[in-house]
């Protein structure tokens, strides 16, 4: 999957003309920074249930789906189609990919989740890059806790990781 594909529909052209800059996702992944700085404000055009919680800039597409009790913390977009759960947090650094589900009590930080994806409940994913069509199992934990430079874990495309997965960088 090419960086371009991550987003099904045009957030805005800025975005689509700052993904097709890339030819790889490591390299997306280190210049993710400069994606999130552009975004200086929220826009929230998708249902936001009551009781969710939604702090500094980011993006909700207008097909996408926050349940209460979930939490975003900004700078991060999350994608169209994308549900995220009760009691989720997607925290600053993030990028949630069309189709993508995170499940309840799960924790995704400075990471990019790629279309399709399904993260189950309290999974905790840091400093890392999930491919397209991945399913991560309850209770896993994948990436690290501290960047060094680069992802902390790459999972690849429709990969199925089991309940308590543990992946780290070599």
């Amino acid at each position: 999957m090419k960086p371009e594909e991550l987003y099904a529909t045009a957030m805005e052209d800025e975005f689509n003309n700052w993904l097709a800059k890339f030819d790889s996702l490591e390299a997306l992944f280190a210049s993710r920074h400069q994606l999130h700085a552009t975004l200086t404000k929220q826009q929230l055009d998708g249902s936001i249930e009551d009781h969710s919680l939604i702090i500094g800039p980011v993006h909700v597409s207008s097909t996408s789906r926050v349940l209460a009790g979930a939490i975003i913390r900004g700078p991060a977009i999350i994608g169209p189609d994308v549900t995220i759960h009760h009691g989720a947090k997607v925290l600053e650094g993030s990028f949630i990919g069309a189709g993508s589900r995170v499940g309840s009590g799960a924790v995704v930080s400075q990471s990019i989740l790629m279309n399709g994806s399904i993260i189950s409940e309290n999974c905790v994913i840091q400093n890392a890059v999930v491919g397209a069509g991945v399913f991560i199992g309850a209770g896993a934990l994948v990436g690290e806790t501290q960047s060094k430079g680069g992802a902390g874990a790459f999972v690849g495309d429709n990969a199925n990781l089991r309940a308590g997965s543990i992946v780290r960088a070599l």
